[in-house]
């Protein structure tokens, strides 16, 4: 069996069935060791890290998964969370243009813009 799929779908089933996140992240870090390649085990990751609150290494995550896809919404949205609890508003605008513009319809886009914002009252 490919071994990174398994701990892939592991760390998936801690993070969003038993909210083990710490857990999760040990099976997704295992999964990424394994397929380094796989975008789908990075953007999960990066879930995990943003559940964590491990803000900064959710965002490399992100942008590592866009790296290996420059279209996938799910690392733009990781990233626009993360960069917002970092107060880099700039890099979360960015992300979130993005999403508007792969997805402008998206209904998450609402959801970030105000998570953003808030963030941005919170800090001044």
């Amino acid at each position: 069996p490919n071994m990174g799929f398994v701990y892939q779908r592991k760390g998936v089933i801690l993070l969003f069935r038993l909210r083990r996140i710490e857990e999760s992240v040990n099976a997704l870090e295992r999964a990424v060791a394994l397929e380094s390649r796989d975008r789908v085990a990075h953007v999960y990751l990066g879930l995990a890290l943003i559940e964590a609150k491990r803000w900064s290494e959710a965002a490399e995550r992100m942008e590592l998964a866009l790296s290996l896809d420059p279209e996938s919404r799910d690392a733009m949205i990781g990233l626009v969370i993360a960069n917002t609890e970092l107060q880099r508003f700039d890099r979360a605008e960015a992300a979130l243009r993005d999403i508007e513009r792969l997805a402008p319809g998206s209904p998450q886009i609402p959801r970030l813009r105000d998570r953003l914002e808030q963030k941005r009252v919170e800090v001044r």
